[in-house]
């Protein structure tokens, strides 16, 4: 409770003088005729001096007068239920940073435990508050009392939230009219009176896979880059693939730099491993993973083809999205019409050659798992082959499906299916051409957490903490369909130690002072008064005395 006009309040000290006199008990007088009538024992108990319990008709009296002078000092309330009582939001980031550990526990775990006391003294802890978390974002209703153990439910996480702690920051100072305090080590360049930052005083002591990569040629490789930010001089760094493992004692690069660290192994496998031997305050970034990733093609249609040929086209694209790394592959009607250097498909013009007989497939990816029995006898074709292409299918004596590998992959179809072109073979066997023309990509692929999808199942041994989401940890992780992807967390440099304007208590104080003005509670309390002194005169007894003779002869 907060007074605008507290000189009023000294009307409490004669108040207080006038309750003590009258609870003060005294010996009643009684008019005698003559004083030798009180000798002999006495007739009742003396009237000690001390404090006796009043009438209620006289407390209710003294609770009014009291509810009176509070009143009169204009008191304002900031409790829950009344006006003024907008929560304050507390966002709480659980970034990678904020997430490594301080004495045993998330920094952001530590940083509100250790705040909570002052904010408890500052705002009141019944003040209601509105809990987000970075990331999450959900706000949960709780109060200031309940902040340390509501921080200690959340996760850490490995997630880098620059971006949306900016975000979440600005949206709530822009729909509430409140202070809004933030928990976390990374610069908010914003200036805000109602904005209070509270930041760890240190930074984490950390030793970090900054980026992992392999290669298959020309010899088998893996490069891990390691980024120091601590005072360690070197590290026990560990690879493997397919359960080929090496480990080495490695010198580490001065604090704040960066160094690159590079073994081979005799192959490489489907997955390739990292991790570092020693611990420190951030565990994320030991651990890193690469998963062998193959992606489809990008099929661009550069001719006039078959009706059929076009919605196989489309289904393909549908049922394989290319990415961002896929291989181009041009579907052209000549030769003279393929990329200088990339992967293509020719389909040729057919004219007025036929080629019959029995079909003649070479080992080959694009004539595996088809049925050329179901092939027809007699196709008309476009001629003959390109010099120097490598056969794939010929009938008889002809060449119908041939390829070459350079300058790229390609694929030159010199045949008109016809009714084939309904079999279930014509889509296998076209599915074979793209995916082989379009293949030779394979690579070692690594992927931020950022990326993460919700089809992606984790599949790596490390077990998650309670409440942290799947997509909030780095590890290795499965689709439905088989495909593994790895999501790393990068070692980055610390954010530097963020310095709030001022004493960020002082600041909370400033930002929480509007607050004070509350609820004008005076009405509240001279309902309150005048309800005691009806109390007060539905309980006095009528025997012609006055409040203050009642009081003194009760």
């Amino acid at each position: 409770m907060f007074f605008s006009a507290p000189i009023w309040l000294l009307a409490l000290l004669p108040w207080g003088a006038v309750s003590l006199w009258l609870l003060l008990g005294r010996r009643r007088k009684t008019p005698v005729p003559f004083l030798e009538l009180w000798k002999g024992p006495a007739l009742q108990r003396p009237t000690r001096s001390r404090l006796q319990p009043p009438a209620v008709s006289l407390a209710l009296a003294l609770m009014a007068t009291l509810l009176a002078v509070l009143a009169a000092g204009k008191p304002s309330l900031a409790i829950r239920g009344l006006g003024g009582n907008e929560s304050v939001t507390i966002v709480v980031d659980r970034g990678m940073s904020m997430s490594a550990v301080a004495g045993g526990v998330p920094r952001f775990r530590a940083c509100a435990g250790g705040a909570a006391g002052d904010i408890a003294s500052t705002l009141g802890s019944l003040t209601p508050v509105d809990l987000v978390d970075v990331p999450g974002g959900g706000a949960r209703r709780s109060s200031v009392k309940d902040l340390p153990g509501l921080v200690a439910t959340l996760a850490p996480t490995a997630v880098d939230t620059r971006e949306l702690l900016s975000e979440t920051v600005r949206d709530r100072l822009a729909t509430s009219t409140s202070p809004v305090i933030v928990f976390s080590d990374q610069a908010l360049a914003m200036d805000n009176p109602r904005l209070v930052q509270i930041a760890p005083e240190s930074t984490p002591e950390n030793v970090g896979i900054a980026a992992l990569s392999a290669r298959e040629t020309p010899s088998p490789q893996i490069m891990v880059r390691l980024r120091n930010d601590s005072g360690r001089t070197a590290e026990q760094l560990k690879v493997s693939s397919e359960g080929q493992e090496v480990v080495k004692e490695v010198a580490l690069p001065p604090r704040g730099q960066e160094r690159d660290y590079f073994f081979d192994l005799p192959r490489l496998g489907t997955v390739v491993e990292a991790s570092l031997g020693q611990a420190d305050d951030q565990s994320a970034d030991d651990r890193a993973w690469l998963v062998r990733e193959g992606s489809f093609p990008r099929i661009e249609p550069r001719a006039a083809l078959p009706v059929e040929l076009r919605r196989l086209i489309e289904v393909y694209t549908r049922s394989r999205p290319p990415t961002d790394a896929s291989l181009r592959v041009a579907i052209v009607g000549a030769t003279a019409d393929l990329p200088a250097d990339g992967p293509g498909v020719v389909v040729a013009q057919i004219g007025v050659d036929h080629a019959s007989g029995s079909v003649t497939a070479a080992e080959h990816l694009i004539a595996k798992d088809v049925d050329w029995a179901g092939f027809p006898g007699d196709v008309r074709m476009a001629g003959a082959a390109p010099e120097g292409w490598t056969s794939i299918v010929s009938m008889g004596s002809k060449v119908i499906v041939a390829v070459r590998t350079q300058p790229a992959r390609q694929v030159w179809v010199g045949f008109e299916p016809g009714a084939w072109s309904a079999t279930p073979d014509y889509v296998v066997f076209w599915a074979n051409v793209l995916n082989w023309a379009g293949s030779g990509q394979e690579r070692f692929a690594g992927h931020p957490l950022s990326e993460f999808e919700e089809r992606w199942k984790r599949v790596s041994e490390q077990t998650m903490v309670a409440g942290m989401a799947p997509g909030e940890w780095p590890g290795l992780f499965e689709s439905a369909d088989g495909t593994r992807r790895a999501f790393n967390a990068t070692a980055e440099p610390p954010p530097p130690l963020v310095r709030a304007t001022g004493n960020w208590r002082q600041k909370l104080a400033s930002a929480a002072a509007p607050r004070r003005a509350g609820a004008d509670a005076g009405p509240l309390l001279l309902v309150l008064a005048m309800a005691c002194l009806a109390g007060s005169a539905a309980t006095w007894k009528r025997r012609g005395l006055t409040p203050v003779s009642a009081g003194r002869t009760f």
